[in-house]
Parts: C-alpha cells; sequence; structure tokens
C-alpha cells in the first residue's frame, strides 16, 4: 500500500471513530463501508442500541424535570 493510500485510509478511520463517537452512526457506517474499514455487526448494533438508550434516558429526564417543577409550584 502507498503512503498516500495508507494516509487516506487512517484518516477515514479517524473520521468514522469520530462520527461513531458523536452519534453520526450512519453517517460513519456508510463512510467504513465506501473506505472498506470493517465495522462489525455487533459493533454497530452495540451503537444503536446505546444511542436509543440514551435518547429514551434524556426523554426521562426530561419528564421528571417537568414533574418535579409542577410538584413544587
Amino acid at each position: 500500500m502507498m503512503a498516500a493510500q495508507w494516509r487516506k485510509k487512517r484518516l477515514d478511520r479517524m473520521l468514522v471513530d469520530h462520527f461513531l463517537r458523536s452519534g453520526y452512526y450512519n453517517t460513519a457506517i456508510k463512510l467504513a463501508r465506501h473506505s472498506g474499514i470493517e465495522v462489525t455487526a455487533q459493533l454497530t448494533l452495540l451503537l444503536f442500541s446505546f444511542h436509543r438508550l440514551i435518547r429514551v434516558v434524556v426523554i426521562i429526564i426530561k419528564h421528571l424535570v417537568h414533574i418535579i417543577e409542577n410538584y413544587q409550584n
């Protein structure tokens, strides 16, 4: 592999990692597939599940804050 190809692949891996950590799962998976970077199915499933869990927790917290605010009034 030439140096330019290696640098491109490394940059793509770093971008995929950044997208995954930032919550851009679909973008990360598309870039990984386009670049030939392997993202395992288990990791993808885990990330989607984690993302859904975080969204549910945020909704629950918002409801709890609303309940607390109304209880105090």
